[in-house]
């Protein structure tokens, strides 16, 4: 779609990004559609937002967002040894945070990455810390985080 012209920037900017998306996912590892659960939905955690990434489509799309490859890690999440999740503070930074099972239903930091797997600040690491202590807490419950955890 080409933008019209009284378009503002932030609109081409926008459909510029939506058609490399669009090109990166036809041209990725086809997605293979599959989804899982997480005992911890999306939530706030210390300003930050947590949202639970369930499926093999939203791995692909914080893959592109983020330029790393979680996209690649769905048969592990779909097993339901590791977790993955977005985190985002209170400025819009963004990383992704990856979890995985230690043995008893305990959870434990994996990784945590910024964009092209940038390294992350120390408050981003501890929310991360709290999120894996969180999804040990809630593992074998269905509940769900609406409110800040402190």
């Amino acid at each position: 779609q080409l933008p019209d012209k009284n378009a503002t920037w932030a609109s081409i900017v926008r459909l510029s990004v939506e058609w490399h998306e669009q090109q990166a996912i036809h041209h990725a590892r086809p997605t293979r559609g599959l989804t899982w659960e997480s005992v911890l939905n999306d939530c706030e955690i210390d300003e930050f937002k947590i949202r639970a990434l369930i499926s093999s489509i939203a791995l692909q799309k914080e893959g592109l967002l983020m330029h790393h490859c979680v996209g690649n890690y769905d048969d592990e999440c779909y097993e339901g040894y590791v977790r993955i999740f977005s985190l985002t503070d209170n400025q819009g930074l963004c990383s992704t945070l990856s979890i995985e099972e230690t043995g008893d239903g305990v959870w434990r930091v994996e990784q945590v990455r910024a964009v092209c797997n940038g390294p992350v600040s120390e408050e981003t690491m501890k929310v991360a810390n709290k999120v894996a202590n969180r999804y040990t807490e809630l593992s074998g419950k269905e509940v769900s985080c609406h409110e800040t955890v402190q």
